[in-house]
């Protein structure tokens, strides 16, 4: 037939003669096929891409159009602005991931992408509504800079103040989420001496940690913790005090002794009187006698 392109045959570099289809001329998107090369064990050919660069394509890339161009189509690609098409990784590895430069996504707009993500992964820098930038690597999943829901929880009633993070809860939020605990859950081990006996947290510390902050302060040391001065009384600013398992052990409700009935103790101690006709007169055990005579236990008691 006139006009049909040949077949040619080449021979590989291991000897062979072969025949090949014929591409000399044809065009494959940027690339014009120049020539063979025969040199290759493969059906290799040199093209010559439109930017004027030189490039080894294999004939079934060429046909299939798996290649385009030398690589500059890419690079156009990802230099355009605005496009939101799928493209090509810079990085050749055959992902594929889609432009979101100029994309609005809540509060936030992409501006402009890098690899400083885990790995070299790909992270966008996206500028928040309010002023503030922020990186993401899923830029879609993301609406704000954390405004949102900053506002959202002053809305609700919840302010956040920074120290109910996760692992870095400080010990005065502790000590108020437990007093809630323990006066609200029934099933706490110990709401049948707190919430089982009608002892409430106020309102005021109820709904805010920043108040019961402002009203209690910071723990003077690790020691302490929040005790009632009267345990008939709930939770509340003039009835708390922070202070040590000693000064709480005088306060607690099943504690019989005062200031007063130990001074009178030390001195029938000092008169010679025995430990249990003390401990009798008291309603007291005879080892808790011997340890307030040694001051062992109101050592503090003049």
């Amino acid at each position: 037939m006139a006009g049909a392109r040949k077949t040619p045959f080449v021979t590989d570099i291991n000897g062979k003669l072969r025949r090949v289809r014929d591409l000399t001329g044809r065009r494959f998107s940027r690339l014009t096929v120049v020539s063979l090369c025969p040199d290759a064990d493969q059906t290799i050919w040199t093209t010559r891409c439109d930017c004027g660069a030189l490039h080894k394509v294999r004939a079934g890339n060429l046909v299939s159009g798996a290649v385009k161009s030398c690589g500059c189509l890419r690079s156009d690609a990802i230099k355009m602005p605005g496009a939101h098409k799928s493209r090509i990784l810079p990085n050749g590895n055959g992902n594929r991931w889609s432009d979101h430069t100029g994309k609005r996504y809540g509060r936030l707009v992409a501006i402009s992408w890098d690899r400083g993500g885990k790995g070299g992964k790909l992270r966008w820098l996206l500028r928040c509504d309010c002023g503030n930038f922020k990186y993401s690597t899923l830029p879609k999943s993301a609406k704000s800079c954390g405004c949102l829901k900053i506002e959202s929880s002053k809305r609700n009633g919840v302010v956040t103040h920074g120290e109910a993070r996760a692992r870095k809860r400080s010990a005065e939020y502790k000590t108020w989420r437990g007093i809630i605990f323990r006066c609200e859950n029934s099933n706490s081990a110990g709401f049948r001496n707190y919430g089982g006996k009608g002892i409430r947290i106020c309102n005021e510390w109820r709904n805010s940690f920043e108040k019961f902050l402002e009203d209690m302060g910071r723990k003077p040391t690790t020691s302490h913790t929040i005790e009632r001065k009267d345990n008939s009384k709930g939770y509340e600013p003039a009835n708390c005090i922070w202070a040590t398992t000693k000064m709480q052990g005088k306060n607690r409700s099943t504690t019989k002794l005062n200031d007063e009935a130990v001074r009178e103790i030390r001195m029938s101690g000092a008169r010679g009187d025995n430990h249990q006709s003390i401990a009798s007169r008291y309603g007291v055990s005879r080892s808790l006698i011997s340890q307030v005579l040694l001051r062992k236990r109101w050592d503090d008691v003049k």
